[in-house]
């Protein structure tokens, strides 16, 4: 008897030390990830500054070279790469964050055309003043709600805009499309692909993020190529 109890209790010494391992590495980890978050969010904010004081010094350049068409065409070239650097640090800041252990909070759940109606309307302004067509006829919406974190849904159409500018053809219209099931509300952003510009064949951070900010606020991302458009779509649950 005195032998079963003696392996008993070393078998549990055993079992606590295991398990004092285990959560010394998990804290470990975890320390590691807030460490790796911590330096992807200064490097980005630290990042932007030099590239906004790069972009002020050529607008300045510009106004004083408006007459100067070769040097216009130089101005507006370095314009361009600082905005695409931009974008990616930016993304890569929405990335850590939306990536972070740290918990969110979602807004309390709105109707969905109180919600989206807003996002989709502005997204349309802002393609239509990039002489882009849209073809919005596919959009309705239903009374049902949804809870997501604004702060997380600004971002993500901000970045799908932008992707759009960067990697769609303007002479193809932008659709945009809504959809309901019994326990999803969806949106969905198709675009004509440029042939020499896809969005397959890049980093995809920009994605990334989408799809981490998406999975924060409890729905989800995917994509597609089809028909020779790039397809996005968000899910959000129906609460």
């Amino acid at each position: 008897m005195l032998g079963i109890v003696f392996v008993y209790l070393r078998i549990r010494k055993i079992i606590a030390g295991y398990q004092t391992e285990l959560e010394a590495s998990q804290e470990q980890e975890k320390k590691a990830r807030q460490e790796k978050d911590e330096l992807m969010r200064n490097m980005a904010h630290d990042l932007r500054t030099p590239l906004t004081g790069v972009m002020t010094y050529v607008d300045v350049m510009k106004l004083e070279n408006e007459a100067y068409a070769e040097n216009m065409k130089n101005l507006n070239f370095i314009s361009e790469k600082v905005l695409d650097i931009r974008t990616q640090v930016d993304n890569l800041l929405d990335f850590s964050i939306a990536g972070s252990q740290r918990p969110i909070e979602l807004d309390a759940s709105m109707d969905v055309e109180y919600i989206f109606g807003d996002y989709l309307s502005d997204v349309c302004a802002q393609l239509m003043k990039s002489n882009y067509e849209v073809d919005a006829e596919g959009i309705s919406f239903k009374q049902v709600k949804v809870a997501v974190n604004m702060a997380f849904l600004t971002r993500i159409f901000s970045n799908l805009t932008d992707n759009i500018y960067k990697y769609a053809d303007n002479k193809k219209p932008v659709v945009m499309k809504t959809a309901f099931t019994k326990k999803i509300f969806s949106v969905e952003i198709g675009n004509g692909v440029c042939d020499n510009k896809t969005l397959l064949k890049s980093a995809g951070i920009g994605l990334k993020s989408v799809d981490a900010m998406m999975q924060r606020m409890n729905g989800s991302m995917s994509f597609k190529r089809e028909h020779g458009k790039f397809w996005v779509k968000l899910e959000f649950p129906i609460v």
